[in-house]
């Protein structure tokens, strides 16, 4: 199988809006403001919208949630042995859970032929994620003390955090993957003058999302506490249902923050 693209910058009038913005010269060009960033984040995700929502049916994206997920759940059910199985008493911090998971996932993309760009943000997106979620809990993983956070990751409000977390990134990297081709050669003009302004309006964007993303905190924690503790039908069907829904979240919290600007 071939390395599968995301694909070319949309065409459509937000999309347009977002370059006439960037590239305006002149009396009408200005500095970016918070208020603006936020606007070209929501453009962004409503011009790309079709193409985030459809990254829950890539093979790759899909069952990297899957995989994360049926290691969380043999945490949280004690599963002492098998496929999902991570002895968490050998770790020595998060970074090394983090990697271990990311190995996991990286191995199954191999043994399947996975190659795509979607699933390599969903890779990035996870290891980020991770590390995000426990960074304040300083995790010693060596069953006492703060190695006890990693067990509550493997949790309803755990899973509600990265949940929370992974679809944040990964909207952030999916969007960024077109808005950078706009927002890099516009660096020099008025709206961003240099490389350390392209890095505020990209860490603006970020912190954008991180936001907009409390709208699928509730639904990650459910979902996983539904599927593990109730229903106990963790599946990679499961997941894409999950996925499209928190995706389709994101765009609705987009449609509904550019109505109030």
């Amino acid at each position: 199988m071939g390395h599968t693209r995301i694909g070319r910058i949309p065409k459509s009038k937000s999309w347009e809006k977002i370059i006439e913005l960037l590239n305006s010269s002149g009396d009408e060009a200005q500095r970016l403001s918070k208020e603006d960033i936020a606007s070209i984040a929501n453009d962004s995700i409503l011009a790309t919208e079709k193409g985030l929502i459809e990254a829950s049916n890539d093979t790759g994206v899909y069952n990297a949630i899957f995989i994360v997920a049926k290691i969380l759940e043999a945490i949280a059910t004690k599963v002492e042995s098998g496929e999902y199985y991570i002895d968490i008493n050998k770790m020595a911090d998060s970074r090394e859970f983090a990697f271990e998971v990311h190995s996991r996932v990286r191995s199954f993309f191999v043994e399947n032929c996975i190659s795509s760009d979607k699933s390599e943000i969903a890779l990035r997106s996870i290891s980020k994620s991770i590390l995000e979620a426990t960074a304040q809990k300083q995790l010693s993983l060596d069953g006492s003390g703060s190695g006890n956070e990693l067990k509550k990751l493997a949790s309803k409000n755990g899973f509600a955090e990265f949940g929370q977390r992974f679809i944040a990134n990964y909207t952030y990297s999916y969007v960024n993957f077109f808005l950078s081709r706009v927002s890099n050669y516009s660096v020099g003009r008025e709206c961003i003058q240099n490389i350390n302004q392209l890095s505020h309006f990209n860490a603006e964007n970020q912190k954008h999302w991180n936001e907009s993303s409390y709208i699928v905190r509730d639904l990650s924690g459910t979902w996983f506490a539904k599927k593990v503790f109730y229903e106990k039908d963790l599946t990679p069907q499961s997941v894409k249902s999950y996925l499209s829904l928190a995706f389709r979240k994101m765009s609705s919290e987009a449609k509904t923050q550019r109505g109030k600007q």
